[in-house]
């Protein structure tokens, strides 16, 4: 976990996270990064690379609410052309936050990161 927040720390400029705190405690949080796999190098092509709800406080909307955020940020830097991101097939809920806000199916990966752990990859529909 350090190695990873260590990346967003040292990479303003190709990484972002944010986090909501209710009574000073972080309930929710997520991320973007561009410019490190194979399939962000392209100059304008950003990963929503995370959102985490805290179990209590989910079906609140503060998943949308760190989406939001994210695309905004993204969508104000000059050179932004796409926005994309991954998540399991099993993880029904994240997968109906991100079609509900404009995100469409392009791909689906079998053992992405090792057998058994299939990936979805989503991409932002601004039409």
């Amino acid at each position: 976990m350090i190695t990873r927040l260590k990346l967003y720390f040292d990479n303003p400029l190709q990484c972002f996270a944010c986090g909501v705190f209710i009574d000073k405690k972080l309930v929710a949080w997520g991320s973007y990064r561009t410019g490190w796999s194979e399939h962000n190098r392209d100059d304008g092509v950003y990963e929503v690379s995370s959102i985490v709800v805290a179990e209590s406080e989910r079906k609140k909307g503060l998943g949308s609410l760190v989406l939001e955020e994210l695309l905004s940020k993204i969508q104000t830097n000059q050179e932004y052309k796409r926005i994309y991101l991954t998540v399991s097939p099993l993880n029904t809920s994240a997968l109906r936050l991100y079609l509900k806000n404009s995100f469409t199916i392009y791909d689906f990966k079998k053992d992405t990161y090792g057998n058994g752990a299939d990936r979805v990859f989503l991409e932002l529909n601004e039409d």
